[in-house]
């Protein structure tokens, strides 16, 4: 299922990033949860970005700095795959595409009017 609208992204982007930094433990400590909220932030790559500010910034962090090195990477590595393989450029060239995209709408270089 792929979004075709600004508007759905919009929607996905609210029900995915809220929950990822509510359990960053950018807003409030991680300590304090409960476990599963734990096991869940603990799975969250964001955790470890912010973790990583906190070793920028000179604060206490939860893990190594090289953990969190790793864990970042590595899942922006994976997110890099992951759209790869789901992107479809076919799609925008046969008018799936937002406006003026389509083939007849942009002309090429050496067409004549």
């Amino acid at each position: 299922a792929r979004l075709r609208s600004v508007e759905n992204f919009a929607g996905i982007i609210n029900v995915v990033l809220f929950p990822l930094l509510f359990l960053s433990g950018a807003l409030y400590p991680t300590a304090g949860l409960p476990p599963a909220l734990l096991l869940l932030a603990r799975a969250n790559p964001v955790t470890y970005a912010v973790d990583l500010l906190r070793h920028a910034l000179g604060q206490p962090a939860e893990r190594a700095m090289s953990v969190d090195l790793i864990v970042v990477i590595g899942s922006t590595v994976l997110a890099f795959l992951v759209t790869a393989l789901l992107f479809d450029p076919e799609q925008r060239l046969a008018g799936g595409g937002g406006r003026g995209t389509t083939p007849a709408a942009v002309p090429h270089r050496g067409s004549r009017p």
